[in-house]
């Protein structure tokens, strides 16, 4: 018996689900399965690439696989170059001594930014505690302590035997006032990490108390202050000791065990080792070096008696004579003239020209001209004064000179004339202005260069004349 076939049509069950991220729908009595991407979680980070897989299909063999992602990292092409990383400086702190430097990078991976902090060194000298207590008792071990809170007042240090470390420096402490010199030396006192001297003192003794000491000094200069339990640093500096002193004979002598103050020391001999005190009276005079006697009338000239009126005379002095060695004195008030030896009373017009009396000059006389320079510069104005003298000249500077130049009338009474010269380099470049004088006569002025005027002034009591004279 052949087999039998049969064909019959199955309906698609209507309680199909799905899940994964499939779906399934049915519409008009067709059936559809697709994707449900909004099933699937959006992840913008891969946080386990190894463990996560991607569905891919090969169209040449028709088979599915699975991928993981980081898989299709590593095997992906490399990218084109990205943007270079930067470096940049950040904050830059100071840490204590001791501590360890550090950077630390406040910025990103490719925008670094490094903050670095680095140890200060160690303070020189001793390491203290500071105490404020101004007592001059025992500090705390590690501790000391100033007898006065004002710096400029401290006179005493408190220094306990041990430094803060727990080291005793106390012998250390006490070889401070061994140099022979008055001052024995300085000790400053530095707050830790302050980068200048807090105080400074000179030493002038210290006492040993056994678990303390203390040291006397004198203020020398200071800033700041110091709080409890300051760290501050003891910093000493010990001077030299003074040199030996001279036995008092050494290698000079002298004819004296005692002297009076002041008084001259001389050589007694060609050894340059031996010396003697000066002996003697009066007026004293070196010849080549060597004090000697000065001589009355030879080196000097003796001192005199009475009231008269001296003159040199064979090394002294005489009695000078009035009319022959000098001009007696007068009375009156009269101008006097010499005569004789003497002087007597001159008369007006024939001795001197007195200023009210009319008299005649027997002969001319000369002057110099007064030079009132270059007039250069915009609205330049010039006044003759009487007091500079009745001849002046003046050089107008060619195109220098610009605006409106005033040739001014003169504030006194009085009589001039001003040679008025056009230098400098090319023709004058002002307009000249006479208009305060009362009348203006002769010549007109031309700005051409190298001209030369004469200004003729007559100026009255209430009036003013003005001549312009061209010397071309």
């Amino acid at each position: 018996m052949s087999a039998l076939k049969l064909r019959s049509k199955v309906n698609f069950p209507a309680t199909v689900t799905a899940t994964g991220g499939i779906a399934v729908a049915k519409s008009n009595g067709i059936w559809r399965v697709e994707p449900d991407w909004s099933y699937l979680t959006l992840e913008v980070t891969v946080p386990n690439p190894s463990g996560r897989q991607l569905w891919t299909y090969d169209p040449n063999t028709g088979v599915y696989y699975r991928l993981s992602v980081q898989a299709l990292i590593d095997n992906l092409p490399a990218g084109p170059p990205g943007s270079a990383a930067t470096i940049a400086a950040g904050t830059t702190t100071t840490g204590k001594a001791g501590t360890n430097a550090s950077v630390t990078n406040s910025g990103t991976s490719s925008a670094a930014v490094f903050d670095v902090t680095v140890p200060r060194g160690a303070d020189a000298g001793m390491r203290y505690n500071f105490e404020t207590s101004t007592s001059m008792a025992a500090p705390a071990s590690g501790g000391i302590r100033l007898n006065n809170a004002s710096l400029a007042s401290v006179t005493a240090i408190a220094v306990n035997a041990s430094d803060a470390g727990g080291i005793d420096v106390s012998d250390f402490v006490a070889t401070w006032d061994d140099s022979t010199n008055a001052v024995k030396g300085y000790v400053e006192v530095r707050k830790e990490g302050s980068g200048a001297a807090l105080g400074l003192f000179s030493i002038t003794s210290v006492t040993d108390n056994t678990s303390w000491l203390q040291v006397s000094v004198s203020y020398v200069s200071g800033s700041g202050s110091f709080s409890a339990s300051d760290p501050v640093y003891l910093i000493p500096y010990r001077t030299g000791n003074k040199g030996d002193d001279g036995a008092g004979t050494g290698d000079f002598s002298s004819n004296t065990a005692t002297s009076v103050v002041n008084e001259v020391v001389l050589f007694s001999d060609t050894s340059g080792k031996t010396g003697k005190r000066a002996t003697g009276t009066g007026i004293a005079k070196l010849t080549s070096g060597v004090l000697g006697t000065a001589t009355s009338g030879t080196d000097y000239a003796p001192a005199t008696t009475g009231s008269s009126i001296l003159k040199a005379s064979a090394g002294g002095f005489a009695n000078a004579v009035a009319g022959t060695d000098y001009c007696a004195a007068t009375s009156g008030s009269s101008v006097l003239k010499g005569s004789s030896g003497n002087t007597t009373a001159a008369t007006a017009g024939t001795a001197f020209m007195k200023p009210d009396t009319t008299s005649a000059l027997s002969a001319g006389f000369t002057a110099t001209s007064y030079s009132g320079g270059t007039i250069t510069g915009s609205g330049q104005t010039y006044t003759p004064a009487a007091a500079s003298g009745n001849f002046q000249h003046i050089t107008l500077n060619g195109s220098s000179l610009t605006g409106t130049f005033t040739f001014a009338v003169p504030s006194s009474v009085t009589s001039m004339v001003v040679e008025v010269v056009n230098g400098g380099s090319g023709a004058v470049g002002a307009t000249l202005s006479t208009s305060g004088y009362a009348k203006v006569t002769g010549d007109t002025y031309a700005t051409t260069n190298g001209n030369k005027y004469l200004f003729c002034i007559t100026k009255t009591n209430s009036s003013s004349h003005l001549h312009v004279q061209a010397l071309q």
